[in-house]
């Protein structure tokens, strides 16, 4: 069984970045859907403040669940 990530897709500069949320594993797409939409307030300020710190000139993209396997490596975790 693969695990469900919580990542956020970013822009910087042209490029596209893809940041995974640590502490946030799913067994299915679904609870990770759930915690979504339970805790966006936190998911958000949480990104925003990482973006602001590292990457202020960056936009987000979208925030999403997916298969880990989906990606052949992220670029970071926050």
């Amino acid at each position: 069984m693969n695990l469900i990530i919580l990542y956020a897709s970013i822009l910087i500069q042209g490029q596209t970045m893809n940041l995974e949320f640590k502490n946030a594993l799913f067994k299915t797409q679904k609870d990770c859907k759930y915690y979504l939409s339970r805790h966006e307030d936190f998911v958000m300020n949480t990104l925003n403040i990482h973006l602001s710190d590292f990457y202020p000139e960056s936009t987000i993209l979208y925030v999403d669940c997916t298969d880990k396997s989906n990606f052949k490596d992220l670029n970071e975790s926050i």
